[in-house]
């Protein structure tokens, strides 16, 4: 009996708490392509927690691009940059620190939004 009531009350309490869906959600990796009028590329982002308990994350971006002049497209150029960002429990976004860059995310989507671009959620 005492087992059921131990049992019952974590459910209770799990359920109360219910968790934030959205954060849980964050810590992964999300890709998109893209093709503007000067350029086509390819954007990763990984997001990692910096510790279980905080709101920090580590955020790697990892940019792959061709640019186009006067219709020729150039080489693959490479870039690669690492920011923290503070997910903000009320907003319910990241902000990222440096530049200021916010980071929605939509978990029935699996999508995280970043200005016009839209990541899908890879794992």
């Amino acid at each position: 009996m005492k087992q059921l009531f131990s049992i019952i009350s974590i459910v209770i309490i799990s359920a109360c708490n219910g968790g934030d869906k959205i954060k849980d959600f964050i810590a992964g990796t999300y890709v998109a392509d893209y093709e503007q009028e000067y350029s086509k590329g390819h954007d990763t982002l990984i997001f990692s927690p910096v510790s279980k308990e905080g709101n920090s994350y580590l955020i790697t971006r990892k940019t792959s691009y061709r640019r186009k002049i006067k219709g020729v497209i150039k080489p693959s150029e490479q870039r690669n940059e690492q920011m923290t960002g503070i997910y903000n429990e009320q907003d319910k976004v990241i902000y990222e620190t440096r530049k200021g860059e916010t980071f929605s995310f939509s978990p029935e989507k699996n999508i995280v939004l970043s200005g016009t671009l839209q990541y899908k959620k890879i794992y």
